[in-house]
């Protein structure tokens, strides 16, 4: 089975347990020739959607939180730091 396990993401930890959160690199159930990833907790407490794009894991990985903690300010300091990098996908 095509499945591996990334590096940690220190600065995002699960809002359950603390943990860094792993991205997770597999084969598409649609299309198997495509490669999407997405961000879990290692305790299976919070997981995200696929996506074709890291960048974009770590978004929806971040709205997740910021989701389940009930605060933008997670998500809105994210973002600042990305516009004052001025980095995109």
């Amino acid at each position: 089975m095509f499945n591996r396990k990334h590096r940690k993401v220190r600065y995002v930890t699960c809002p359950y347990c603390g943990k860094s959160p792993v991205i997770i690199e597999s084969r598409s159930f649609k299309d198997k020739n495509r490669i999407v990833m997405h961000y879990e907790c290692p305790n299976n407490h919070l997981t995200t959607g696929d996506t074709p794009y890291p960048s974009e894991a770590l978004d929806v990985w971040l709205l997740a939180v910021g989701k389940v903690l009930k605060v933008d300010d997670v998500i809105c300091d994210y973002f600042a730091k990305q516009q004052r990098k001025g980095t995109g996908r």
